[in-house]
C-alpha cells in the first residue's frame, strides 16, 4: 500500500466529516464559539476545518479524569501530529508499507496515521481492544510492585531485581525490552558479546534490560546534565546486574560532529530541534558525535534511538557502521514526519538484505513509541 499526499488528504477528509458528525449529534455549542476565537494552521484552513481548535480540546482534555479503559491524548501528541501532517502536506511523499515485513505493518502504520489526524481534530478518546485492556492491568501491577528505599526506586519482576534513580518503569522496558521481545531467537543469540549503543539511554532504564542479552558494552548516550547524572546513579546501583558494562557518555549523536543548543523540556525530555523550543525551555550546550567515529573499533550488534526527533541525522552519521557491522536497529519513527518516511527508505538503500518491521512497544500510547526495527536474518 502507498502513503502519500492523495491518501493523507482522503483520511483528514473523512475523518474531518465524522468528527463533524459527531459535533452535531452531541449539540455542543461550544465550538461555535471556539470557532470565533482561534486560529488554526493553514494546511488545515486549506481544507476547510475552521470550526474547531486542537489546542483548547488538549486543554480541556488534561483538565478531564479519563475512564480506564480509554487511550488518552498527551500535551506532546498534538504537536508530534502537526508536524506529521505538514510535513505530508510539504513534500512529495510516496511511502510503500511493503518496506514492513511484518503482517500486521499495514495495519499498524494506517491506524497511526489515524491516530495523528484523530490528535489534530481533537477527537475524544475512544474506547480500546479488549486485549489492549491486559496492558492497563500489567503496568498497573508493575507501578505498585516499585519500592521506595531513600533516593532508589527498586523493583523485582521476572526474577531480575532492578534499581533505577527514578520512578520511571515502564511496559517499555519490562514488557517489551524496548521491542527486543519481537526479535527472532536466532537473531537474538548473535547479539551475545558484542557492543550495544543506547542512544538516548535516558535515565538507564533501557540498557539494564540490554544487560539481559549479554553485550560485551553498552555504549549508552545521555547529554542533559541532570539526567545523565541520574543515569550515573542507575549504572551505580545495579553492579550486581553487571552495570560495570554500561559506559555512560554526555553526548549526543548526529550527522557531523559539533556543539549544539538542545532543549530541556520540565518533563526531563529533551529536543534538539529549535522548532520545539519554547520560552519555558531550558538550554545547554551539548557536544555531537557521529556513530562512525565512535565505533571505527567496535563490531556493533545492536543500536537504539529514541532521541526526540533527531533519529534521521543519527542514522546519516551511523551508515558506515550500519553497512559494515548490520547490526540490529531499534529507531523511533514517531517524532517527525521525515523519521518516519525517510529513515525506512534509507536503511534499506544502505542494506539491502535488512528485515524491517514496524512495531508498537507502547500500546497505551497513541503517537509515542511506534519503533522500525531492523535485522539480518538467520
Amino acid at each position: 500500500m502507498i502513503i502519500n499526499k492523495e491518501y493523507i488528504l482522503k483520511r483528514l477528509i473523512a475523518l474531518m466529516e465524522e468528527k463533524s458528525k459527531q459535533i452535531l449529534s452531541e449539540g455542543d455549542k461550544n465550538y461555535l464559539l471556539i470557532q470565533k476565537k482561534n486560529k488554526y494552521p493553514l494546511f488545515v484552513r486549506k481544507v476547510g476545518f475552521k470550526w474547531y481548535n486542537p489546542l483548547y480540546a488538549m486543554w480541556k482534555l488534561k483538565r478531564t479524569v479519563l475512564p480506564h479503559n480509554k487511550i488518552p491524548y498527551h500535551d506532546y501528541d498534538l504537536p508530534l501530529s502537526i508536524d506529521f501532517i505538514n510535513y505530508c502536506f510539504n513534500n512529495n511523499i510516496a511511502f510503500d508499507t511493503d518496506f514492513f515485513s511484518n503482517d500486521d505493518a499495514e495495519q499498524l502504520i494506517i491506524n497511526h496515521i489515524d491516530n495523528r489526524i484523530k490528535t489534530l481534530l481533537s477527537f475524544a478518546p475512544e474506547v480500546i481492544e479488549e486485549e489492549i485492556i491486559d496492558c492497563y492491568a500489567y503496568n498497573k501491577k508493575l507501578q505498585k510492585s516499585v519500592k521506595r528505599k531513600g533516593g532508589k526506586f527498586l523493583l523485582k519482576w521476572e526474577g531480575v531485581d532492578y534499581c533505577l534513580s527514578d520512578e520511571k518503569y515502564t511496559m517499555l522496558m519490562c514488557k517489551y525490552h524496548n521491542g527486543l521481545i519481537h526479535l527472532p531467537e536466532t537473531v537474538k543469540e548473535k547479539l551475545v558479546g558484542k557492543d550495544f549503543l543506547d542512544c538516548g539511554a535516558f535515565i538507564g532504564d533501557s540498557a539494564l534490560v540490554f544487560l539481559l542479552y549479554k553485550p560485551n558494552e553498552i555504549l549508552a548516550y545521555e547529554p542533559v546534565t541532570k539526567i545523565y547524572h541520574d543515569l550515573c546513579k542507575t549504572i551505580s546501583f545495579n553492579k550486581h546486574l553487571g552495570s560495570e558494562k554500561i559506559i555512560p557518555l554526555q553526548k549526543g549523536v548526529g550527522d557531523v560532529s559539533s556543539i549544539m543548543q538542545i532543549g530541556c523540556k520540565r518533563d526531563s525530555t529533551s529536543t534538539l530541534l529549535n522548532k520545539h523550543y519554547s520560552e519555558n525551555t531550558k538550554t545547554q550546550d551539548i557536544e555531537i558525535v557521529t556513530i562512525d567515529d565512535e565505533c571505527k573499533n567496535r563490531n556493533v550488534g545492536l543500536i537504539k534511538m529514541d532521541i526526540e526527533g533527531f533519529e534521521y541525522n543519527a542514522v546519516k552519521g551511523a551508515l558506515e557502521t550500519i553497512k559494515r557491522d548490520k547490526p540490529v536497529l531499534l529507531i523511533s519513527l514517531y517524532h517527525t514526519g521525515k523519521d518516519f518516511f525517510e529513515i525506512p527508505r534509507l536503511l534499506k538503500e544502505t542494506v539491502p538484505e535488512y528485515t524491517l518491521t514496524f512495531i508498537d512497544i507502547e500500546p497505551l500510547k497513541r503517537i509515542p513509541e511506534k519503533i522500525l526495527m531492523a535485522y539480518i536474518e538467520c
